[in-house]
This record gives C-alpha cells, sequence and structure tokens, in this order.
C-alpha cells in the first residue's frame, strides 16, 4: 500500500503535468495557427489591392507623359508639341521646360511655355491636338494675337500664340521605393 501511495502520488503529478503542457502546447500551436492563417488573409487582401492598383494604373499610363526624369518627360513633351505643330502647319517659336516642384505622392506636372505662329485653321488645329490627344496636356495659359492687324487682304493670316502646356508623369521618388 505504501509503495502505492508513493507510485501514485509521484506518477499522478507527473501525468497532470504532461497533460498541462500538452494543452498548453497545443494552445500555443492554435495561436501560431491563427496567426498564419491572420497572416495569408492579410496577403491575399494585398494581392487583390495590388491587382486593382495596377489594373487603375494601366488605365492611367497611356494619359500620362513618358519618363524616368521630369527632364526626359519634358524632352518627350517639346517633341509631341513639335509633332504637333508639324501637323497642323504651325510654326514653333521657342520652348522652355517648366519644372514644377510642387508635387503630390503619386504625381509631378511637367509643363513648357512657348510661342507659335499659324493661321487660324492651323491654330485651331494645334490647340485641338494639344488637348485632344493622348497622353493628356492641359493649356494652363493660351494667348492668341495678331501680329498686324492691319495687314491688306492679300496677304496671309498669321497669328501669333504664347501657350503654357501642362502634363503629368509618376512622381520618380515613388516609383524608386516600391
Amino acid at each position: 500500500m505504501v509503495v502505492l501511495i508513493l507510485l501514485l502520488s509521484r506518477v499522478v503529478p507527473a501525468v497532470v503535468s504532461s497533460r498541462r503542457e500538452a494543452l498548453e502546447s497545443a494552445t500555443l500551436a492554435r495561436q501560431q495557427l491563427a496567426r498564419a492563417d491572420l497572416t495569408l488573409r492579410e496577403q491575399k487582401v494585398r494581392r487583390v489591392r495590388w491587382a486593382g492598383r495596377s489594373a487603375r494604373n494601366a488605365v492611367l499610363a497611356h494619359l500620362l507623359l513618358v519618363g524616368d526624369t521630369p527632364a526626359s518627360a519634358g524632352a518627350q513633351l517639346v517633341s509631341m508639341l513639335s509633332d504637333m505643330a508639324d501637323a497642323a502647319d504651325v510654326r514653333i517659336g521657342s520652348v522652355q521646360l517648366r519644372d514644377d516642384t510642387a508635387t503630390n505622392a503619386h504625381f509631378r506636372r511637367v509643363g513648357a511655355i512657348g510661342d507659335a505662329l499659324g493661321d487660324v485653321r492651323g491654330v485651331a488645329s494645334f490647340v485641338a491636338n494639344v488637348e485632344g490627344g493622348a497622353p493628356l496636356l492641359v493649356f494652363r495659359a493660351l494667348s492668341i494675337m495678331q501680329p498686324e492687324p492691319g495687314a491688306p487682304d492679300s496677304q496671309r493670316e498669321a497669328l501669333h500664340v504664347e501657350f503654357e502646356i501642362e502634363g503629368l508623369i509618376r512622381n520618380p521618388v515613388v516609383r524608386r521605393t516600391r
């Protein structure tokens, strides 16, 4: 009987302790599984959000000027303005790039200030080409003047145009951090 009491006094606490450890281990495993499941769900949500963002970016991509820097996007803008002016039979004078230092988190403005000379149809076509094409460009300022209002009827009408045009690029700082 003494042996039985000694055996029970040592075995029962050991069994109880091992059961307690098993329960604690199972609880810890359940908590780790719950955290892993939550992490997987969060990753799925991030993938869905990223896919949605990618789709929106793809839709907007053709509306933006292309360039890794504002200077390269500005060069593209000047080239496009020259092509649009040639197509409209308008002669471009001088064009200066204007970089906007005020940016938001995702986009940066790139602009150009310049002047051109052409007839009424050419100027109207140039304005329509700038505002109606892709990438999305906008006139911030547009001034049309007739340099010689008293010119004879036999002389071809010429209009002098001064403009400020802007387009958007993706902010290069945001692209590098992702």
